[in-house]
């Protein structure tokens, strides 16, 4: 599936894919620690390499969001930040999967556990996150 939506400001065609595959986001993130019963997830793609001679390369961006359904989510401690689901509503989620999670949020803030390079929020029984390797 291909997406216009451009968060990096760069390439305007990035590569995007979207899937419930647990495995497959197994080889983007950590869920060996915390393995969910049940993930949907969207990895976008930025090739950001030159094109043509003229053209300046610069290292290519990738940007996952997540959601995690556990039968009750796992105690996850670390960088606690107040919030709310707001950043964590995602618009590429089909309408039939919005009502196997709790949306409402207890903890939120910066992710160590399933990457490095992101923010999670908690529900009830859902894990969100948001990566950007770029």
């Amino acid at each position: 599936m291909l997406s216009c939506a451009n968060p990096s400001g760069k390439n305007q065609n990035p590569i995007t894919i979207t899937s419930t595959n647990k495995d497959s986001l197994g080889l983007l993130i950590n869920l060996k620690t915390y393995t969910p019963k049940k993930v949907i997830y969207r990895f976008s793609l930025y090739d950001n390499s030159a094109k043509s001679r003229l053209d300046i390369s610069a290292p290519s961006d990738s940007y996952l969001e997540a959601i995690l359904i556990y039968d009750s989510v796992p105690e996850i401690a670390g960088n606690r930040i107040d919030g709310d689901l707001y950043p964590f509503e995602f618009d590429w989620l089909p309408n039939d999967f919005s009502g196997t999670y709790d949306k409402e949020i207890f903890q939120s803030g910066i992710d160590s556990l399933f990457s490095r390079n992101g923010r999670y929020a908690l529900s009830k029984n859902a894990v969100f996150l948001k990566v950007n390797w770029n």
